[in-house]
């Protein structure tokens, strides 16, 4: 029985990739080392702008906020989890950048 069969009856295995190495069909179709570099890069810079704009859009934003009544009591809350959005946005993108120029400098100097 083929393992496509197996999974369509209900089977719980997962089928092999080919040549019986194991592990899921789908590792073939990941993308180049460099490919995933260059796309963790962008995501990275990516991060980093939506964190800055999160800064930047903080007091604009909060005396929309503030005009709400509803809200009043838990302003310094709100105000504690936007900028805690924004820093882990800004840390997160930096990290990823930070991990591609460490990757390429030893690629560097590897050659």
């Amino acid at each position: 029985m083929s393992d496509i069969c197996r999974l369509e009856a209900g089977s719980a295995s997962v089928p092999t990739s080919a040549g019986g190495r194991g592990g899921p069909p789908y590792k073939r179709f990941f993308m180049e080392d460099k490919q995933k570099s260059t796309v963790q890069l962008i995501w990275g810079i990516l991060l980093l702008i939506a964190g800055i704009g999160v800064f930047f859009r903080i007091p604009q934003l909060m005396p929309k906020i503030k005009e709400i009544e509803h809200f009043d009591p838990y302003i310094i809350f709100i105000y504690f989890c936007f900028y805690l959005l924004g820093i882990l946005l800004i840390v997160g993108g930096g990290k990823k950048v930070y991990h591609y120029l460490q990757q390429s400098k030893q690629d560097n100097s590897n050659t």
